[in-house]
């Protein structure tokens, strides 16, 4: 599933093996999630060769499909050399984004700018029953510390408003701004700029409430799980 982005993701990635890339910053501020298996990829694609074969994420079920519950591990490509990782994150990153920073936090130095995330530790197989699709909660993820509930979100390390006044990618956009600032200084911010943002961005989170929600989804392939739940439907 997913293959496309496969294809994106994988050439994004080659392109910044060959130019040197050794300082990232993902931006997943209006992503809601999506497959775990490309949150799996891009997770192999940014984490550290010393994670191989660690715990990225366990999968959680209910004690009715308890004996589906997994653990997906690292198989790092080492494209990249990378041993700090930058995320943008507001409100309407969720799910499968969650995901990947969770999974991460372990092995990395990640930092969080923007605002808090989402919260949505859950997700759930894709079950055709004629002709609708059936999406139930079904299981939660958990970091290899443990950590999976997260129903609050991230909170950002450094906060920042989401600036609609400059385009994605414009260094003088002011979460990207930042992000670049930290990766160059490593320094955290001084604690009356820190107070400042912080009260920007309260605005703005109140402002983001009144917006229209986009579907957070995080979704799994498992054709297994999917009949297994189907099963329990007819009982």
């Amino acid at each position: 599933l997913g293959d496309a982005t496969s294809a994106e993701l994988q050439k994004t990635f080659n392109d910044f093996k060959a130019k040197g890339v050794n300082d990232l910053v993902i931006d997943l501020r209006y992503n809601g999630g999506g497959y775990v298996n490309l949150a799996q990829e891009l997770c192999n694609l940014i984490a550290p060769t010393a994670a191989s074969n660690k715990v990225m994420f366990t999968y959680q079920y209910n004690d009715k499909l308890s004996k589906y519950s997994s653990t997906a591990k690292f198989s790092p490509s080492d494209k990249l050399r990378l041993s700090k990782i930058v995320f943008i994150t507001t409100k309407n990153s969720a799910s499968a984004s969650e995901l990947i920073i969770n999974s991460l936090k372990p092995h990395m130095d990640v930092k969080i700018i923007g605002t808090a995330s989402h919260g949505k530790p859950v997700g759930f197989p894709i079950i055709p029953l004629k002709n609708i699709v059936v999406a139930p909660v079904a299981f939660k993820t958990v970091n290899s510390l443990g950590q999976a509930d997260y129903y609050d979100g991230f909170t950002p390390d450094f906060p920042e408003v989401d600036d609609l006044t400059k385009n994605f990618g414009d260094p003088e956009e002011k979460c990207l701004k930042v992000a670049l600032e930290y990766l160059k200084t490593g320094k955290v911010l001084a604690k009356k700029d820190q107070l400042v943002r912080v009260s920007a961005v309260e605005k703005m989170e109140i402002w983001n409430d009144k917006l229209p929600k986009s579907f957070e989804g995080m979704f799994d392939s498992n054709k297994n799980i999917a009949e297994a739940i189907k099963a329990n439907f007819k009982k």
